[in-house]
């Protein structure tokens, strides 16, 4: 008798799952329910939804939906909402806002091609500026909350240029899904989005750098020109070898001006050049960030955050199917202004534990910073946010409430868990192997329902088959309440729109 598992899902590296079900009768059909949660990358006032389609892993695949293909994408903001739009489907999309605070745009189409990335973006009315606090806590159990620092006013631009050093993998890699082609768009974006006081140098490389002009030039028309022509020869092949990149680009720094490295890479390097460049980026030059650009969704994007982060920079990640200049735009926005730097924050009252990160990044202007944590006591709290913008120390408090009991963001625990294994995984992809680690990340992996690279989920018929195999179902009630929580927002979002319809119909004379 051959045992196999009825349902299994394993990661089996940093962006691949495979999912095995068993058995499926002849002329059966299996239905499949996948659920997950992830943060919405949220920029000033406007936040944009990627669904990640052009995810082929292997040659051979059918990208043909074999029947309906459907998108519904629901939007409720506590900030009102000004525009719902789709960059990658612009006419394909219905949009509708029940109100200012609930927006929903639908697609749908049979026998589609699956091949494309779908993007979805909206605009709020006001940037949040400040602190936020969202909480889930169910009765007799500690809480979880989600703290969100995003800097306004307080970061105004910068009056004089500013230098850049665009580094563009050209490896073999990136000849997949034309991520070379996209990474030439982004970079053609940047420069024309640079003012006439910036300068800027480009450098491709594969196992070597080739910087192209030799030096730092002012970025004008024909300068602009010569960095497309020189990008749009270049052509993917060879290895991925970042380390002489980014120390070629570190000698362009000048003393009287902040150096920005600007990175595009899908991040494909051996195991260990990743612990190299780690430390190659705490060792850059004073007053030079690194920044990391992904392309599409082929890319090591838990490295390329990391190797961001370390440099004092930060990561984006940018669908083929987006708008390139609309990305462009708004990362130029972030480097013209100051950062805050020596980012501290304290909470008196609470009971505050397990925060994370524990090392808190810059902040950078419109980037939200968010903050995952638990506490055991309810009742007010004093947050107290301090920072140096340019020299000049910043202090901001406020009060919040920490709810005795909060079930409507149940998502925040989950949410949190994930977050601490990033952390550790982190740390091992820096310190090498550590077997405390790993067990660490079983635990909170097993405690919270998430699958990762040391743990997968088991998908049996019924509890009996559970008890047969000896398998203790940790998170049933977990996953119990998420479900309730879906089903309240679900009914009220719902009720919203059953209001906006009720207004419809033959207009009253005035």
């Amino acid at each position: 008798q051959v045992r196999r598992d009825p349902g299994l899902l394993e990661q089996t590296d940093y962006k691949t799952f495979e999912l095995r079900v068993f058995p499926i009768p002849a002329n059966a059909d299996q239905h499949i329910k996948v659920t997950y949660c992830q943060q919405l990358v949220f920029d000033h006032d406007n936040a944009t939804y990627v669904y990640p389609l052009a995810t082929v892993t292997r040659k051979g695949i059918d990208q043909k939906a074999r029947g309906k293909f459907a998108l519904t994408l629901d939007v409720k903001s506590e900030i009102p909402i000004t525009r719902l739009f789709s960059p990658s489907h612009a006419d394909d999309f219905v949009v509708s806002n029940p109100n200012e605070n609930y927006a929903r745009a639908s697609y749908e189409v049979q026998e589609g091609s699956l091949d494309r990335d779908l993007v979805v973006s909206f605009d709020t009315s006001r940037p949040r500026t400040g602190i936020d606090l969202i909480t889930s806590k169910q009765s007799g159990e500690e809480g979880f909350f989600l703290l969100t620092m995003t800097a306004g006013q307080e970061l105004e631009e910068y009056g004089a240029g500013m230098d850049y050093v665009f580094v563009v993998d050209i490896s073999g890699s990136m000849q997949h899904e034309g991520k070379l082609m996209q990474s030439k768009k982004t970079v053609s974006s940047f420069l024309q989005a640079l003012g006439q006081d910036d300068r800027f140098e480009v450098i491709t490389f594969n196992d070597v750098p080739k910087p192209h002009f030799g030096q730092l030039t002012v970025a004008s028309a024909e300068s602009r020109e010569q960095g497309r022509a020189f990008l749009d020869s270049e052509k993917a092949r060879g290895g991925t070898v970042l380390r002489p990149a980014l120390n070629t680009a570190y000698r362009f720094k000048d003393q009287d001006r902040p150096l920005n490295v600007v990175l595009l890479s899908d991040g494909m390097t051996d195991q260990r050049e990743q612990n190299e460049l780690l430390q190659l980026m705490k060792a850059a030059p004073a007053g030079t960030r690194v920044f990391c650009i992904g392309i599409g969704n082929e890319v090591n994007r838990p490295l390329l955050k990391q190797l961001a982060e370390g440099a004092g920079g930060l990561a984006a990640f940018v669908s083929q199917e987006d708008d390139f200049g609309r990305q462009a735009s708004a990362f130029r926005r972030k480097l013209m202004r100051p950062v805050a730097t020596n980012v501290r924050i304290s909470i008196d009252g609470g009971a505050i534990h397990d925060v994370t990160p524990e090392k808190l990044p810059d902040l950078f202007y419109g980037a939200p910073l968010r903050i995952y944590g638990r506490y055991g006591q309810p009742g007010l709290a004093t947050i107290t946010l301090q920072a140096e913008v340019m020299g000049q120390p910043i202090t901001q408090t406020t009060r919040v409430e920490l709810p005795a009991q909060d079930d409507r963001n149940p998502e925040i625990e989950r949410m949190w868990a994930f977050q601490k294994v990033e952390q550790e995984m982190a740390a091992l992809r820096e310190g090498g192997p550590s077997e405390a680690r790993v067990q660490k990340i079983v635990q909170l992996c097993e405690g919270f329902s998430i699958a990762g690279e040391y743990a997968s989920f088991i998908v049996l018929e019924n509890d009996a088959e559970y008890k047969r195999w000896a398998i203790e179902r940790r998170n049933a009630i977990r996953v119990k309440r998420d479900d309730a929580s879906r089903t309240r927002l679900r009914d009220e979002l719902q009720r919203q729109r059953d209001e906006s319809l009720a207004k419809l119909g033959p207009m009253t004379p005035e």
